[in-house]
């Protein structure tokens, strides 16, 4: 892990107390993982893991903020803080949202300088 450095270090802790001060939270579905173990031949299966997490409020996305083809009408964006986050957000991940799914379509890192400080998630129903 690069070492952080001074923005990173006084950008993301604020970045979390605004998302968990004005934000909304949502469920984050990781899905289960498989392990091999080369030793013994056997196999091991987690359970899928849900995170109650603070993300901005959603907000569609604005034609030509991006390209065309990249967003459906009824897709929405929201900033997951990285700090303190028990997983990585990864393409195909589902969301709740109250009684709505989504799935992650995309994920944009964004950098405070060595580090990310939050994650662009374009979330599609």
């Amino acid at each position: 892990m690069p070492d952080p450095t001074k923005l990173d270090i006084k950008l993301i802790p604020k970045v979390k107390r605004l998302v968990v001060k004005y934000g909304k939270t949502m469920d984050f579905i990781v899905p289960a993982t498989k392990t091999y173990n080369r030793l013994t031949g056997a196999t091991s299966e987690t359970s899928p893991t849900t995170y109650s997490k603070k993300v901005t409020p959603p907000e569609p996305y604005i034609e030509g903020y991006v390209p065309a083809e990249s967003i459906k009408v009824g897709d929405t964006k929201v900033y997951l803080p990285s700090e303190d986050l028990e997983f990585t957000p990864k393409n195909g991940y589902l969301v709740e949202f109250g009684a709505t799914k989504w799935r992650m379509e995309f994920v944009n890192p964004i950098y405070s300088g060595e580090l990310v400080a939050l994650y662009e998630l374009l979330l599609r129903k």
